[in-house]
């Protein structure tokens, strides 16, 4: 191919390719200012309660709730040992699950030791999130010591 025939084919690409930009930036354009309302979502559903942000009072009470499930026992048994706002090092809230990969980057959250029977149980969670007990084996330190006592 000779060099004339070459830039011609260049211009023509970059003619079709440009028009096609402008094309979509203009219907872009159109779509962003229409005066038609826009469509209800169907999912537009409020949060479940569990998922709604709790303090830390709520946090307590649903980690004695779910360890007093988990023994079969009365929440009453269940005793409160430290109640911590830490930072977790990474979106695993300091209990990663094998196989899975998370956020590396600091997470404020919470960290509730009970006991029953003598046993203790730690749960995780974000700051104002719901906590999800963690098993010894896979619980980690959070980023900056033990964190401040809340409770």
């Amino acid at each position: 191919m000779n060099q004339p025939s070459k830039l011609r084919l260049s211009l023509a690409t970059l003619a079709a390719v440009y028009s096609g930009v402008v094309s979509c930036a203009d219907q872009q354009s159109t779509e962003k200012h229409s005066t038609e309302p826009l469509p209800k979502r169907v999912d537009s559903q409020p949060m479940p309660e569990a998922q709604q942000p709790m303090n830390t009072d709520s946090q307590v009470s649903t980690a004695r709730q779910d360890l007093a499930q988990r023994l079969g026992v009365e929440v009453d048994t269940i005793e409160i040992d430290s109640v911590r706002h830490v930072n977790w090092r990474s979106g695993a809230t300091g209990c990663p699950k094998p196989g899975m990969s998370y956020t590396m980057s600091i997470v404020a959250g919470i960290l509730i030791v009970l006991r029953a029977d003598g046993e203790e149980y730690r749960y995780h969670g974000r700051r104002n999130g719901t906590p999800f007990y963690c098993p010894t084996n896979r619980a980690e330190l959070p980023v900056y010591g033990q964190g401040g006592e809340v409770m």
